[in-house]
């Protein structure tokens, strides 16, 4: 007879199956409850950053991202005449051949602009309507994560883009104060997305501030009265950008909630896995750090999001990870845009001393307090902007080296830096030179320089 036979052995391993058996039990069963405490604790921890963000009146879901986005004073909204004149204009061709540097060059499309807005003279006049109303808005938008369609941006940025050909063509033909009215209604249309809790919303704001500052740089500054020059100094000063991206990381928390909220409903298993609560978690740690850093002052605010960005690749989760934003992106074109916000308040400032003492200061300090009540300082240095003159001629400039060269950008030779950043006229020329040389924007100088080496780009 066998071992396997033998009616002792048998009983001995069934004794030591059964001993192996609970041991086995016993050991999945605490490994259960440990995972259920983990899962507990989890959805508890995950329930207090909610409970946390609900405190400081931020929203965490959808109907509270809608309460989150207030209306204006009823006889302050100026929503039906912006939601009227933007859905009125039509995709136009005008500019598809650009509009040159300054609005004294030649431009062949020029009677095809002038067509174009006259046929949407009725759109146009519901926007300055809008914009003389106070520009306050709070657009019809359904929010719904990610399927959230904001058509009434992009609709926007197209209605400031006629504003600018407007503010173009009135100085084109002498009209200084309707370029101003229009370069006015430009700005209001910016800031009335200034509520919008979505970041393409707030994105789409300091796009449309670049586009209107642009302009006053192609008609010249030195065209406008003093007057006509504190009108628009008022309305730059008037916007505030700085909350702006905070609401924006509000609203993108919001919808990632409910992205995660939905993927934990879905029931597949890779999507419960994606809606686990530390994923969750480790989400709105590192949210609260990138809303943290945008409530800092400028000079602070672009290396905080960069450092949080950096960190929340060691904890978050891979796939978390990939879901993620690059929230620096948001904060350099905020920074870029408050950058040239100010260069454009102390150009105009610049402008009206030259007005009225025949050349420009020889330093930024004579502009206090007569035409400027404090001098701006760089956002990203805290620091004084960079000043120099000419003649009757000046430059003035960002010398700050945090914002890097983005998109179309390419670096000004005379200076060093960023293009974007530099305001500059220059001297009247000789008696018998070209008139067209009196005006010099930094449009021109970008032209110049893009068929620069990067050689010659270096500073």
């Amino acid at each position: 007879m066998t071992e396997f036979h033998d009616p002792a052995a048998y009983e001995v391993r069934k004794l030591i199956w059964r001993r192996w058996r609970w041991r086995f039990a016993g050991a999945l069963g605490l490994f259960a409850l440990v995972v259920a405490v983990y899962i507990i604790q989890g959805y508890r921890r995950l329930d207090r950053q909610l409970a946390e963000i609900r405190a400081r009146g931020e929203p965490v879901s959808m109907e509270e991202l809608a309460e989150y986005y207030t209306y204006p004073p009823a006889d302050q909204d100026a929503t039906r005449l912006w939601v009227r004149g933007i859905e009125a204009i039509p995709e136009n061709n005008w500019e598809e051949n650009p509009r040159p540097a300054r609005v004294d060059l030649p431009w062949p499309e020029l009677e095809s602009a002038r067509r174009f807005l006259q046929d949407n003279a009725p759109a146009i006049q519901d926007l300055r309507d809008a914009a003389a109303l106070g520009g306050q808005a709070r657009y019809p938008v359904t929010f719904a994560g990610h399927d959230t369609r904001l058509e009434h941006a992009q609709q926007l940025r197209r209605a400031a883009r006629c504003l600018a050909l407007e503010a173009d063509l009135r100085a084109r033909d002498g009209d200084m104060r309707g370029a101003a009215e229009s370069l006015i209604a430009g700005l209001m249309a910016s800031d009335s997305l200034a509520n919008e809790p979505t970041l393409i919303s707030q994105i789409v704001r300091v796009s449309i501030l670049h586009i209107m500052i642009d302009e006053f740089q192609r008609i010249g500054p030195s065209t406008f009265s003093a007057s006509e020059l504190s009108r628009l100094h008022e309305a730059l000063a008037g916007i505030d950008l700085a909350p702006g991206l905070k609401r924006g990381m509000c609203g993108e928390r919001a919808w990632w909630i409910k992205a995660f909220d939905d993927s934990f409903g879905s029931g597949e298993i890779a999507n419960f896995i994606l809606a686990g609560s530390a994923a969750e978690s480790s989400y709105l740690t590192a949210m609260e750090q990138c809303v943290c850093a945008s409530e800092l002052p400028w000079n602070e605010r672009l290396p905080a999001l960069e450092k949080a960005t950096a960190q929340r690749k060691s904890y978050l989760p891979n796939v978390t990870n990939l879901l993620m934003p690059a929230l620096q992106m948001p904060g350099c074109a905020f920074a870029r845009a408050e950058t040239v916000k100010r260069l454009a308040i102390v150009e105009i400032a610049i402008t009206k001393y030259q007005h009225q003492h025949g050349r420009p200061p020889t330093e930024l300090t004579e502009l206090t307090p007569a035409f400027l009540a404090d001098i701006p300082h760089d956002p990203l240095t805290a620091a004084s902007f960079s000043y120099k003159t000419n003649g009757e001629g000046h430059t003035l400039y960002s010398a700050s080296k945090e914002l890097s060269l983005l998109f179309d950008d390419v670096r000004d030779l005379r200076t060093g830096v960023n293009s974007r950043f530099v305001f500059r006229r220059s001297p009247p020329p000789e008696p018998g030179a070209s008139n067209s040389a009196q005006q010099e924007t930094p449009a021109e100088v970008l032209e110049g320089e893009s068929a620069s080496t990067e050689d010659e780009r270096s500073p």
